[in-house]
């Protein structure tokens, strides 16, 4: 789907009447809209913070591209995420991960992937958020060495790994059959990390005799 009609005459432009709590209530609205009414309640409430004349930062872009991701909508999120560099705000890691999310739920794995690349391209650093997205789209794409490496490549920037990258990681190795990297990821690697994560049912169904 395309971007929603009339998206480019909400995104406001820069205001030099801004109030710093305003933008921040307003925020909080944009998402609560977006997470409970849809992308494009969240949309006209954006456009409302537009005529008071509050310029969108990285907050708002992200509570809109999320409500997008969340429905599925994948051109109105890449058409937000597109039109961030022209308000001059670069995209930060939360914004990236929201666009590709709304890739995978549509089952674009490869344009997913291509977004992330482009994002680490960019120098815009990563998050767990980000790493646990790309893995799962590398499990899809049956590149279990991919994955692996964003779990090992989370750990060595310090970046904290979660249950979500740890399933993707092992999703991608019961694929490829890679029986004794998946062991060593439930019985080593998350137990390795402050403090453990505790594996769940979809952690050790690989690992779990038929």
């Amino acid at each position: 789907p395309g971007p929603p009609r009339g998206a480019g005459k909400v995104v406001p432009r820069q205001s030099t009447r801004q109030s710093a709590a305003a933008v921040k209530d307003w925020n909080v609205l944009i998402t609560a809209r977006g997470r409970h009414n849809g992308w494009e309640a969240a949309l006209a409430a954006a456009a409302d913070m537009q005529r008071h004349g509050l310029a969108w930062d990285h907050f708002t872009f992200g509570g809109l591209i999320a409500a997008c991701s969340k429905r599925r909508a994948l051109g109105p999120a890449m058409a937000l995420l597109e039109e961030m560099p022209k308000q001059q705000l670069r995209p930060n890691a939360f914004c990236v991960g929201a666009a590709a999310s709304a890739c995978v739920r549509q089952q674009l794995w490869s344009q997913a992937l291509r977004l992330l690349r482009d994002s680490r391209e960019a120098k815009i650093s990563p998050t767990t958020v980000t790493y646990g997205t790309a893995a799962g789209a590398y499990a899809v794409e049956g590149h279990w060495e991919s994955a692996l490496a964003c779990f090992a490549e989370s750990a060595a920037l310090g970046i904290a790994r979660s249950v979500i990258l740890a399933n993707s990681v092992m999703r991608a190795c019961e694929r490829a059959s890679q029986w004794t990297l998946a062991l060593w990821l439930l019985r080593e690697a998350m137990r390795a990390e402050q403090p453990p994560m505790e594996p769940d049912a979809v952690t050790a169904a690989p690992c779990t005799p038929a």
